[in-house]
């Protein structure tokens, strides 16, 4: 399997066509993406309840879940 970084990149960085994303968003990805193939990172949430950051965070484990279920 490709490591976080490198699936992450395909989908946002190696992808022009891609439509932009939040900081938030991406960090929600790269946090599910760390922990489900390298074991690493989660601990808590750096955004505050309530706010778009926190929601947007959470969409964007949403997506890393996404990626990981269409590389399996």
């Amino acid at each position: 399997m490709r490591t976080a970084q490198q699936l992450f990149d395909e989908n946002f960085t190696d992808n022009p066509t891609r439509e932009k994303r939040s900081k938030a968003y991406k960090v929600g990805v790269m946090a599910v993406l760390n922990f489900k193939i390298h074991g690493v990172g989660y601990g808590e949430v750096p955004f505050k309840a309530g706010t778009a950051a926190f929601d947007a965070y959470f969409a964007g484990i949403a997506e890393g879940n996404n990626i990981l279920v269409r590389e399996s």
